[in-house]
């Protein structure tokens, strides 16, 4: 089921506040996946130094129920003011996703899938965080799942967004929870709040 642009409810109950967190799959016109590389040990967040990634967020109480907001914190890892605007021309949504189950303690994540419709041979994403995740770089989908040494949730995100098709989509719609937006000012206003638990 996709997101609402307000609270999704069903049976009087809010769909995603199970939802802790969302991954994001940004595919270049060669099917490749934009990774990088951890580069902080956090162990609540099953994350260590190291391991390979797709961009994941921590999702804030009020990114769960509004969907630019979910766009925006899709995006929160590979986005900056240098390079908004170069994203704004270049990338397009495919769709969202969620709750979806990510492994069997009942984990559940909101998934974002987006297309790179620009030059396949550069590299438009910064790494908002470099401290935290960095070395930025397309890769095949064979060799991400094939590597060694993932981010856990990394093989459950792709292996939804394939069996559900959203891989194979196009889209030539722009994004637009990117118009207007400014990322220096959205990571700040993030960092009021804690991330949902």
């Amino acid at each position: 089921m996709a997101i609402e642009r307000s609270l999704v409810v069903e049976n009087g109950e809010d769909l995603y506040s199970n939802v802790h967190g969302v991954g994001t799959i940004i595919l270049n016109e060669r099917d490749e996946i934009l990774v990088g590389t951890e580069l902080q040990d956090k162990e609540m967040r099953h994350r260590k130094r190291g391991q390979l990634s797709i961009p994941m967020e921590s999702l804030k109480l009020f990114e769960r129920n509004d969907e630019n907001a979910l766009i925006r914190a899709s995006l929160s890892e590979v986005l900056s003011g240098e390079n908004i605007d170069v994203i704004r021309r270049g990338l397009r949504e495919i769709g969202h996703e969620g709750p979806i189950a990510l492994d069997e303690e009942g984990t559940q994540g909101a998934l974002v899938v987006f297309r790179w419709i620009e030059d396949p041979n550069i590299m438009p994403f910064i790494a908002a965080t470099p401290e935290e995740f960095s070395d930025l770089k397309w890769l095949d989908q064979g060799s991400l799942l094939e590597h060694g040494d993932v981010r856990r949730y990394v093989r459950p995100f792709l292996e939804f967004a394939r069996n559900s098709g959203m891989l194979n989509r196009m889209s030539n719609v722009e994004i637009g929870a990117l118009r207007g937006f400014n990322p220096g000012t959205y990571h700040r206003y993030r960092e009021l709040f804690g991330d949902v638990s």
